[in-house]
């Protein structure tokens, strides 16, 4: 697939042109029928970019933002991006804007080879296994793209056609109504039902998607979809129950499908590629801004560890996420999330002639993460007192990341260990009361939280709340851009219960160096002082404080757990209602004035 992805570049130019040329001109008076789809490979390469840079303007920046900053997973306050943290995204948010057209992009793509591949590709002789399986890639792209789109906005316009979409510029202007919420569900598990028809159950070029790869994507639409008709009346002409419809498809992707792969610590890196719990990728290469992986420019710390500049040196794990770690003391998942004082990451040594030389690296062993460079200024604490390790990779002599974002591991947009958690969580129907014992869907969420990449690492439960499942489910894909759709389910079920859940994060609870402490146990400090306190374990000079604390210089810890002291703490971030929902972009509903209007029912034609 890779090697496919790497001739794209030409092909993605095409797409892009191509994609504003199927808005304004029929295609069949174009030139796609007679100088594209010539052949098996040509319709294979077209629809090869539907895995590559047409995904970019939304996996760059918003699917973090809004599936890890939103949800309170990842700590970074910093303009339009901490919006998203600090609960206050308005519809001028820049990165929202990017994300709804990111994901309209890929709609618009997949359309293109819906509406203008296959005439073009029968006259051309190419055979209907594989325009088939073209189209299958086409619609569960699509139908991938609105879920996300449904569980951002609520309600959103379906496109199907040229005609109710027109590119200009960077901006597309729409001209039909938003689908409730209750059709987006429908019209997504149609598309997800052609794509099951049409693909084949394993293809020979690693990275495609699969029949797997849409059963377990509606494994997961059914449970949102449950959760949704639960509390919203469902449907008067529908019967499925679409919590046994969630189990029975997750059933069949866990038992038949794909394996869970055994060693955690592997999937972020770049080898093995594709590994088996894989069930839709983007994927990355390096080959310049928009082809790649973004993370490690995005994540990174400093270029000690990726060798090339990033900007990630403020951004951490929320002291939530590492309280809900520190729960599990055996999660081997946890050091390959996230890197802690003393990690040694072995691979992220980039070697003395990359980038800033020395740093901080032990050649012999690897990357020795520490709160603080012994400088004080190449690594610098942050509020976290730690960094991201997913996705994070280094240039290995410049093969694996260049200078443009571009990283060359993948991206995930399904995993199989979220199917197993999709027929776990189905087991509960919803019941926010109940607990989790069946011991076919343990024997699952067991199986995953024991292969975290060391050796004797690992954990089981013997029960789980519906809450302690999220849990579990926000430790096992923190930083994938997936845990907002968690609460969104939640918040289906009762908005309240959802509320409570991600309030009780305390998302604005951060580390503050304790001067007062310093200076009276080191009263003629030195740089050196300074190092070996902030990198004292256990955090010595350090306290928990709250981010917008009244007195910066009250060094009380406000705690963990239910012994949190929220006396001190003003203007704290916290999600009400509106906050479920983020607000339709300006520059949309400006140029798109029906989007005002009340959302209706959406029927294919």
């Amino acid at each position: 697939m890779k090697n496919t992805i790497k001739i794209l570049a030409l092909s993605a130019a095409l797409a892009t042109a191509g994609c504003e040329q199927f808005l304004t001109v029929n295609p069949q008076d174009s030139l796609v029928k007679e100088n594209y789809y010539t052949s098996a490979e040509a319709v294979r390469a077209n629809t090869a970019s539907l895995y590559a840079s047409v995904w970019f303007d939304f996996t760059s920046r918003f699917q973090y933002m809004g599936g890890d900053m939103l949800s309170g997973d990842l700590f970074y306050t910093y303009s339009d991006e901490g919006q998203f943290y600090l609960n206050t995204v308005t519809d001028n948010n820049q990165y929202s804007n990017l994300g709804w057209q990111g994901l309209y992009n890929v709609i618009s793509y997949a359309n293109s080879v819906i509406l203008d591949m296959p005439e073009p590709a029968r006259a051309n002789g190419v055979s209907e296994t594989v325009i088939e399986h073209a189209l299958g890639e086409a619609y569960l792209f699509r139908a991938l793209s609105y879920y996300m789109l449904t569980e951002y906005w609520h309600e959103v316009p379906i496109i199907t056609n040229a005609e109710s979409l027109i590119t200009s510029g960077n901006v597309q202007d729409i001209y039909v109504a938003k689908a409730t919420q209750r059709s987006l569900y429908r019209f997504i598990c149609e598309d997800l039902e052609r794509a099951i028809e049409m693909l084949p159950e394993q293809d020979n070029e690693g990275g495609r998607v699969n029949r797997w790869s849409a059963k377990g994507l509606m494994a997961k639409v059914c449970l949102t979809r449950a959760c949704y008709e639960k509390n919203n009346g469902g449907y008067a002409d529908d019967e499925n129950d679409y919590f046994e419809l969630a189990k029975q498809y997750a059933k069949e992707v866990i038992t038949k499908g794909p394996a869970l792969s055994t060693n955690f610590s592997e999937l972020f890196e770049i080898a093995p590629e594709n590994p088996s719990e894989t069930l839709i990728a983007v994927q990355c290469i390096t080959g310049g801004y928009g082809y790649g992986n973004s993370r490690s420019v995005e994540w990174g710390r400093n270029g000690v560890i990726t060798g090339v500049s990033c900007w990630g040196g403020g951004k951490a794990p929320t002291l939530s996420l590492q309280e809900a770690f520190d729960e599990h003391p055996r999660d081997g998942r946890r050091r390959w999330t996230y890197m802690q004082q003393g990690d040694v990451y072995p691979a992220l040594a980039v070697g003395e002639s990359d980038y800033y030389g020395t740093g901080e690296v032990d050649y012999s062993n690897g990357y020795v993460y520490r709160n603080s460079s012994s400088d004080l200024t190449t690594e610098s604490p942050n509020e976290g007192l730690s960094h991201i390790k997913k996705y994070i990779i280094n240039s290995n002599g410049g093969v694996n990341i260049g200078t443009m974002q571009d990283g060359s591991n993948n991206l995930y947009l399904l995993r199989v260990a979220d199917v197993y958690f999709v027929y776990a969580e189905a087991c509960l129907k919803g019941d926010l009361n109940a607990s989790l014992t069946d011991a076919e869907a343990l024997g699952y969420v067991n199986d995953v939280l024991n292969r975290g990449g060391d050796s004797d690492a690992g954990y089981t439960v013997e029960s789980l709340t519906y809450t302690e499942l999220l849990k579990e489910r926000r430790k096992e894909f923190a930083f994938e851009g997936i845990n907002w759709f968690d609460i969104q389910r939640l918040s289906y079920l009762s908005k309240q219960a959802a509320l409570d859940y991600i309030n009780g994060m305390y998302r604005d609870k951060v580390w503050v160096f304790n001067w007062e402490k310093f200076g009276q146990d080191y009263p003629d400090a030195t740089d050196a002082n300074r190092y070996e306190a902030m990198n004292k374990s256990g955090h010595e000079y350090y306290s928990r404080q709250w981010y917008t604390r009244v007195d910066s210089e009250n060094y009380t810890d406000v705690g963990t757990g239910s012994n949190v002291d929220t006396s001190n703490r003003a203007a704290a971030i916290v999600l009400t209602e509106r906050n479920l929902t983020i607000a339709l972009p300006a520059d949309v509903v400006t140029k798109a004035p029906i989007l005002n209007e009340p959302a209706v029912d959406y029927y294919a034609q």
